[in-house]
């Protein structure tokens, strides 16, 4: 979803956003499932609580494709089975953020080990209060020096939770 005015969505419940696939060889190969993008003047703003996201595929963003002045809030569901084009160069299986779009966690919020959240650089998770999965997601940043922070927020409690992919 773009946005010339600003656009709020809830995923909630059993909504699914199940088996879409962009077109992988021309225009925009964003976000198989959810793509957000908003303007300076315009945001778009996703808050999901319960659902899946699952078996989408895209060339970056398989499941969700943050892009800027674009908001996600993911304080339940699962996101599983999505694809990104990694033997392509594509990015972000379970979700691609962007430079200028942000990506906040909280509660039962998971994202399977099959699906990454890809991690431009400059952006990081925003954490807030404690998660209740063992297991939260796997972050793939785009840069791997020693300095590079992929959490904010409340790490402490929660960082355990979370896995790096490792450089290849």
């Amino acid at each position: 979803m773009a946005a010339s005015a600003d656009v709020n969505l809830t995923i909630k419940g059993t909504t699914e956003f199940d088996g879409n696939e962009v077109n992988l060889t021309s225009g925009d190969r964003w976000g198989g499932g959810i793509y957000m993008k908003g303007n300076s003047a315009k945001s778009v703003t996703a808050v999901m609580t319960g659902g899946e996201v699952l078996l989408n595929e895209a060339y970056d963003g398989g499941g969700i494709y943050i892009d800027s002045n674009a908001s996600f809030t993911m304080t339940g569901g699962l996101l599983t089975g999505n694809d990104a084009q990694i033997g392509s160069g594509g990015k972000g299986s379970g979700v691609y953020l962007a430079a200028g779009g942000t990506f906040t966690m909280r509660g039962s919020a998971k994202i399977k080990s099959s699906d990454d959240v890809y991690l431009s650089n400059g952006t990081m998770i925003t954490l807030s209060g404690r998660l209740s999965e063992y297991f939260v997601a796997r972050i793939t940043p785009e840069n791997y020096s020693a300095s590079t922070k992929v959490l904010d927020g409340d790490i402490t409690a929660n960082y355990i939770r979370f896995e790096v992919t490792p450089k290849d």
